[in-house]
C-alpha cells in the first residue's frame, strides 16, 4: 500500500473537515482481532485472553473509508493496553516516521493545533490521538465533541463492517499460519481500496450471514480490541480541551444540540 505523503495527509484532513466538521483530522484509527489456527511452537504468543490464537489488523482510514495505512500480524498475545504502542503503526506514529504534518490552523480560525488522528477507548489520549471522554454525566460540551469525534469514526467503523461483509473468511477462523494469515488479510484490506474507488456499489451488501455451517458468530472471530483506560498525556487533554472549546464557538452546527 503506498505510503502517504504530506500532500495526500492535508488532502484527507480536508475531507474530514468537510463530510464530518472535525478539523485537522488525518484519520480514524481502529483494530481488530483476527482468528487463526494454533501456530507451530509459539506458545502463548499468539494466544489471546479470551482463549483463541489471533493476529491483530490495526488501520488508518481517510474520510471516505479506504485503508490508508494497514498494520497487520502483531501477536495476539500482547495486552491490549500494550497493543497500539508495540505496533508498527504505533511506533511509527510516535517517533514521527508518517510524514504526518506537525500543526495547522482550524479552518476560519486563528487557533493552531496538532493535525491529529481520531479512535476509541482502546487507544491511548495523546496530542496527535483524540479519544472519546469517558460517558458518565458528561457536561453537554464533552457530549457534544463525543458526538463529533464518534461521527468522523463512522469511516473505520464501516469500512471494517464491509471488509467482513465482503470477504467472508473473515466470519472464520483463517486456517494458515501467522504469516499466511497476515498476506490473506493484507490482500483483502488492498482488494476492498480497488472495490471502493473502481466499484463501490458492490460493497453495499447485506447484514446478515450468508448460511454456513462454517462460519463462527463475529463475536469469535472478527473481535474489537479490548476498551480500557489508559495513561492520557497532559499535552493530549489539553488538545482535546482547546476542540471542546472550538466545538462550542467557531465550530458550533446548528443540529449539534439536536442530537444529545
Amino acid at each position: 500500500m503506498p505510503k502517504p505523503d504530506e500532500e495526500h495527509w492535508l488532502k484527507i484532513a480536508s475531507e474530514f473537515f468537510t463530510r464530518f466538521q472535525f478539523p485537522l483530522c488525518l484519520g480514524a484509527i481502529d483494530g481488530k482481532h483476527i482468528r487463526i489456527k494454533k501456530p507451530n511452537k509459539s506458545g502463548s504468543k499468539y494466544y489471546n485472553y479470551k482463549h483463541f490464537f489471533l493476529i491483530i489488523l490495526l488501520v488508518v482510514t481517510d474520510a471516505s473509508g479506504k485503508f490508508v495505512v494497514v498494520d497487520v500480524g502483531s501477536c495476539g498475545g500482547n495486552s491490549n493496553g500494550g497493543v497500539f504502542s508495540r505496533s508498527s503503526l504505533g511506533k511509527k506514529l510516535m517517533s514521527d516516521k508518517l510524514s504526518i504534518p506537525q500543526r495547522g490552523y482550524i479552518p476560519g480560525t486563528y487557533i493552531e493545533l496538532p493535525y491529529m488522528f481520531v479512535a476509541d477507548e482502546a487507544f491511548p489520549l495523546r496530542e496527535n490521538i483524540m479519544i472519546p471522554f469517558p460517558h458518565c454525566q458528561l457536561a453537554t460540551e464533552k457530549e457534544i465533541f463525543n458526538n463529533r469525534l464518534s461521527r468522523a469514526r463512522t469511516s473505520v467503523e464501516c469500512s471494517f463492517g464491509k471488509l467482513a461483509q465482503m470477504w467472508r473468511i473473515l466470519f472464520r477462523q483463517i486456517d494458515e499460519q501467522p504469516m499466511a494469515a497476515t498476506n490473506i488479510v493484507k490482500a483483502i484490506t488492498v482488494l476492498h481500496n480497488f472495490v471502493l474507488v473502481n466499484e463501490p456499489h458492490r460493497l453495499i451488501v447485506p447484514e446478515a450471514p450468508v448460511p454456513n455451517e462454517h462460519l463462527l458468530p463475529r463475536r469469535l472471530t472478527y473481535q474489537n480490541l479490548q476498551k480500557h483506560r489508559q495513561r492520557s498525556t497532559k499535552c493530549g487533554m489539553q488538545v482535546r480541551e482547546k476542540l471542546v472549546n472550538y466545538l462550542m464557538t467557531e465550530g458550533a452546527v446548528p443540529w449539534q444540540s439536536n442530537i444529545l
